[in-house]
């Protein structure tokens, strides 16, 4: 995880373009997200790691990091954190709290830590706010619900423009048919190889999500139907992969806690 603003200083190279787009696209939140692939037998030193380091920033009350973490059920741990502008990430975020706790205690943490990995990365997704349907506003964190399920569509980018038309109109379909369920709508960013649309869904637990689904898919209809074959024929790859929100390996300094997202 201490590599996560390393890593993303390579995409530098695109600033102006980001910018740009971001002055252009109003209605998307870019995050950061930092994945570790953790061994299923470090899975608990992992995450008592992740609870030192929690732990530390806490008591120094760390004020230049916070961090969302949502874990998968294959053993992907994932720690994200909102941005406006690229030049953020000239900052150096783990600076004075490596000052205050000493480099040796610092160093140590994340020494041990990549002992639980194989694979970990940094790269950038983007949440559209015109495309998720969630009427109540958009959050990451809806209030009682931990549980995630997490669908990936993986598509070639001479689809894109037609996967979101198809993203857009699932959209104005929820919302014409009054559905009780929420999702959130992201794609891929720098860091990235190929493209991919990711929704969320939040739920209290999985029977929830189950029934949630099952209700939902029968008031969507033959026109759900439709609109789920366009996707299919627009995708080469597709994943459902359970999760959720862990707030124990999550950290928000506290002068944004009450405005967490």
């Amino acid at each position: 995880m201490k590599n996560l603003l390393i890593a993303l200083l390579l995409f530098l190279p695109f600033l102006s373009l980001a910018q740009e787009t971001e002055t252009k696209e109003k209605t998307r939140q870019a995050y950061t997200v930092h994945e570790d692939r953790v061994k299923p037998s470090m899975v608990e030193t992992y995450e008592s790691l992740n609870q030192e380091l929690v732990d530390a920033c806490k008591s120094h009350n760390h004020m230049d990091v916070s961090w969302l973490t949502a874990t998968m059920s294959d053993y992907r741990y994932l720690y994200v954190t909102p941005f406006d502008k690229f030049a953020e990430f000239d900052n150096q975020p783990w600076a004075s709290l490596r000052e205050k706790m000493g480099a040796e205690k610092f160093d140590n943490i994340f020494e041990r830590m990549d002992k639980c990995y194989d694979q970990h990365g940094s790269y950038v997704i983007y949440l559209h706010n015109d495309y998720s349907y969630m009427p109540e506003g958009i959050t990451q964190m809806p209030e009682g619900e931990p549980y995630r399920k997490y669908y990936y569509w993986h598509f070639t980018p001479d689809n894109l423009d037609a996967f979101m038309k198809v993203a857009k109109d699932f959209k104005e379909l929820y919302a014409k048919k009054n559905s009780k369920a929420r999702f959130r709508f992201y794609t891929s960013g720098y860091g990235v190889m190929g493209n991919f649309a990711m929704i969320a869904i939040s739920a209290p637990d999985e029977v929830s999500f189950i029934n949630r689904a099952i209700e939902n898919r029968k008031l969507l209809g033959e026109e759900g139907k439709m609109l789920m074959l366009r996707a299919r024929s627009l995708s080469y790859k597709y994943e459902e992969i359970d999760g959720g929100v862990r707030l124990d390996m999550s950290y928000f300094p506290e002068k944004t806690a009450s405005t967490k997202k």
